[in-house]
C-alpha cells in the first residue's frame, strides 16, 4: 500500500471526527443550564500537541501541511463542548442523551450532582454551587423529578 493511499484514509477519518465535534458542539449550543467544567484546556493542549508531532514527523506530499492543520482546528472546535441541561435532554461533553433514555435521574443538591443512567453507562453531572434552585426548578419544570417533601 502507498502512502497516498494512507494519507486518504487519515484525512477521511479527519472528515468524520470533525464532523462528529461539530455534532457535539450543535448539542452544545442547545444548553440551557451549563455546569461548571475542570481542564477544558486539556483536550485541545493534546490535540496541539499531536499536530506538533505529526509536523515534526515529516510526512510525505500534502498531508505534512494538512493534518497538523486538520488537528488544531479539531483542538479549538473541542474547546467550545460542554455539559449541562437543554430542552431535548442531558448534555454530557457534547453527546446529547435524551430525557426519555436517561434512567435513573436523580439530582442531589447537597452537592450539586446530578447523576443519571444512559444504557450501560452511568454519568454524572457537576452543577455550581448557586445553580440548585435554577437545575430543581428546571426538572421539575419538565417532570424529571418529583417534587421534595417539606420536613
Amino acid at each position: 500500500m502507498t502512502a497516498d493511499f494512507y494519507s486518504i484514509v487519515y484525512l477521511v477519518l479527519d472528515a468524520v471526527i470533525l464532523i462528529w465535534i461539530a455534532r457535539m458542539i450543535l448539542n452544545t449550543r442547545t444548553i440551557v443550564l451549563k455546569t461548571k467544567t475542570g481542564f477544558r484546556w486539556l483536550v485541545p493542549l493534546l490535540f496541539f500537541v499531536v499536530a506538533v508531532i505529526t509536523y515534526i514527523r515529516n510526512l510525505p506530499g500534502m498531508f505534512h501541511s494538512v493534518q497538523p492543520v486538520l488537528l488544531i482546528i479539531m483542538g479549538c472546535m473541542y474547546r467550545f463542548v460542554g455539559s449541562g441541561l437543554s430542552e431535548e435532554g442531558i448534555v454530557v461533553m457534547g453527546q446529547l442523551t435524551r430525557y426519555d433514555h436517561a434512567e435513573n435521574l436523580a439530582y442531589d443538591d447537597d452537592n450539586g450532582i446530578l447523576s443519571f443512567r444512559s444504557g450501560r453507562k452511568s454519568h454524572a453531572l457537576f452543577f455550581a454551587v448557586g445553580q440548585d434552585d435554577d437545575v430543581l426548578q428546571f426538572l421539575r419544570k419538565r417532570k424529571l423529578i418529583s417534587p421534595k417533601k417539606k420536613k
